[in-house]
């Protein structure tokens, strides 16, 4: 059996595509999926293959061939053994930029995984809407998402850093230093969350 593992080539070839020609103009890219995919893959039940594909590529999977799909599924296996196995750590494409309107712009990589993961932490479900969890847990997770999304939207980040009477500056810098761990303990906020919300059980969501 194949492994299922990108080298740098690789990855970088899959980069390309989804941004070229082939795709569609609303497909994400790179930095957004890996974003996406850390999300969902963190949510409390699996995401069919067909329906994150379909967002991945805005709906077109036509263009979609082997070894796209391939690609696209070692990237999700790959993060999915970070995530749970052996620790998951941001790209290292994710740098903060000492002009603060970089950190939002359109091929920013940090504005892209961020955006990514804001979309993706929707297959969370409803857990933040649940009455029962405790009042910790549900804050911690409030602030995990807050944090790992601050960078998707210019003008909500700017909200944030004027509610807490910060610059914008400021509270980017310190959000992108809380980012890490945040990201290496979302998985487990997420399941301690499911768990208390009595939503979950071990076979999934319950209906």
């Amino acid at each position: 059996m194949q492994e299922l593992n990108l080298t740098e080539t690789e990855l970088n070839l899959l980069a390309q595509w989804l941004t070229g020609d082939e795709t569609s103009a609303k497909a994400m890219n790179l930095p957004c999926v890996e974003g996406f995919l850390f999300a969902l893959i963190c949510a409390p039940a699996p995401v069919e293959d067909e329906v994150w594909l379909n967002e991945v590529l805005a709906g077109d999977l036509s263009t979609l061939s082997d070894d796209k799909l391939f690609a696209l599924m070692s990237l999700y296996n790959h993060l999915s053994t970070d995530i749970f196995e052996t620790g998951y750590q941001l790209p290292k494409s994710l740098i903060i930029d000492g002009n603060v309107a970089v950190n939002f712009t359109h091929d920013n990589a940090l504005h892209n995984w961020s955006k990514g993961f804001a979309r993706g932490v929707g297959y969370a479900g409803d857990l933040l809407n649940c009455e029962n969890i405790d009042i910790e847990l549900r804050s911690a997770f409030a602030m995990a998402i807050s944090c790992l999304s601050f960078f998707a939207n210019e003008s909500s980040a700017q909200q944030q850093a004027q509610e807490q009477n910060m610059h914008l500056e400021t509270m980017s810098q310190q959000m992108f230093e809380l980012m890490p761990d945040f990201a290496t303990g979302f998985a487990e906020i997420v399941e301690a969350m499911a768990v208390s919300s009595g939503l979950f059980n071990d076979e999934g969501w319950d209906e």
